[in-house]
């Protein structure tokens, strides 16, 4: 068997006909295609208005504008949270406040960020985890949840997306649905689908080349996600015969979206990574692009994160996995080292 690809984009024959589709009509900009599918994602995730965006940077810069993110503001993200809101903090001038992961959820500790009087809270859900906390639902700072790795996580009929009237989604090839680049933000409520409407969006919207790829992604995507989470419960089967743990919320009650496998080892990940390899499946570090990257020794200030950053690895899990592939990686897990 060769190696097996880590990443493959959720695509068939469909998808790409509805690509040359649209090119064959001429129509390749943004236009009736976008608004398909931005209207397809309000339906999934039961939001009021949303943006389709060119760039995942774009749709997280319009989301913290939204939240009234200003000049000097200080954001809470998780320490674990991906690099690229570090951009988005450096283009806004705001402070990052790098907060330490629920030991429970895997997700920002808002009773730490609480603590370090964040006005607004970035919350990214990493591999399908959900920040089932009470405290997200009152009395909390303005929240913006980031779906890109959770859409379709279900707790108790409580699913992604639903702790915030401001969401994010990336559309990149490795999260639930591809439009091969590209995001959005979606909101609920007239206040903010009024200040949505407001902004500049010359060349900043997602096109129809990029809507058509992901319009057939939504209306399967309860079929593809079905497909996702038995390949995470066999994975899980895998797992239970090892000392090492499953990242991310455990309640029996919890649905992960299958987004990813990601597990905290017991053991050095250099081994695991090396052992993975010699059956031809891949396996990497999950947070070695996190905000986090250079702070993972400051064990002090971020005691339950520090140790995700420097012990987390993760499988590929998508749903064109073969039966052989997913024996293969199932194996793996079982026997790692």
């Amino acid at each position: 068997m060769d190696l097996i690809q880590f990443y493959k984009p959720t695509l068939n024959r469909k998808d790409m006909d509805a690509v040359l589709q649209t090119m064959v009509d001429e129509k390749i900009g943004p236009g009736e295609k976008k608004k398909e599918f931005e209207n397809l994602f309000l339906t999934l995730t039961e939001k009021d208005n949303c943006i389709s965006l060119r760039t995942y940077l774009d749709a997280l810069e319009i989301a913290l504008k939204i939240a009234g993110c200003k000049k000097g503001s200080r954001v809470g993200v998780s320490v674990i949270s991906p690099s690229i809101y570090s951009l988005v903090a450096e283009r806004l001038s705001v402070e990052l406040v790098l907060i330490d992961i629920d030991s429970e959820n895997c997700c920002l500790d808002y009773e730490k960020a609480i603590a370090k009087d964040c006005e607004i809270l970035l919350v990214h859900e990493a591999f399908g985890s959900l920040p089932i906390n009470d405290g997200f639902l009152e009395n909390s700072p303005v929240i913006i949840e980031d779906i890109s790795q959770s859409l379709g996580s279900n707790y108790n009929n409580f699913s992604a997306g639903h702790i915030s009237d401001i969401v994010v989604s990336s559309f990149e090839e490795n999260n639930m649905v591809s439009t091969a680049g590209g995001a959005i933000v979606a909101v609920n409520g007239k206040e903010k689908s009024d200040l949505l409407a407001e902004f500049n969006l010359n060349y900043r919207e997602m096109t129809d080349l990029n809507a058509s790829l992901g319009i057939i992604q939504l209306k399967k995507f309860n079929e593809r996600q079905s497909r996702r989470k038995e390949i995470f419960k066999v994975y899980q089967n895998s797992l239970l015969k090892t000392k090492h743990k499953l990242f991310g919320l455990m309640n029996i009650d919890f649905e992960n979206t299958g987004s990813g496998f990601c597990v905290l080892l017991n053991s050095k990940p250099e081994d695991v990574i090396k052992f993975a390899l010699k059956y031809q499946v891949p396996c990497r570090r999950s947070f070695a692009n996190c905000v986090g990257k250079d702070r993972f020794q400051d064990f002090d200030s971020f005691p339950i994160g520090s140790v995700y950053i420097m012990r987390a690895v993760d499988f590929p899990l998508y749903p064109y996995l073969t039966r052989d592939e997913i024996e293969a990686i199932s194996r793996v897990i079982a026997h790692m080292p």
